[in-house]
């Protein structure tokens, strides 16, 4: 490992696998491949189709914070109407 990835070894790790993320500025981003390792290894799309990739603890440069570096997962909701959830408890 680089001296360059260094400042990441300590950072939580955020892209955990393929799925939606979202980033610093608000903007979607749909992880396709992931890594554990330390590199840049995280795949994705965000955007108007613009092709990128992360580290593991969501950042692009490792010795500085972007508007672009994923900050969270989008965790799936589901939504179901009162209605359901009485015929679900029957």
């Amino acid at each position: 490992m680089s001296s360059y990835f260094a400042p990441l070894v300590l950072q939580p790790t955020v892209i955990d696998g393929p799925g939606k993320y979202v980033t610093r500025c608000g903007e979607t981003v749909e992880i396709t491949q992931s890594s554990h390792q330390h590199d840049f290894g995280c795949y994705g799309i965000y955007g108007d189709n613009v092709k990128d990739r992360w580290h593991k603890s969501g950042r692009i440069f490792a010795c500085r914070e972007s508007a672009n570096d994923v900050v969270a997962k989008i965790e799936a909701t589901l939504l179901v109407s009162r209605d359901s959830l009485a015929q679900i408890a029957q």
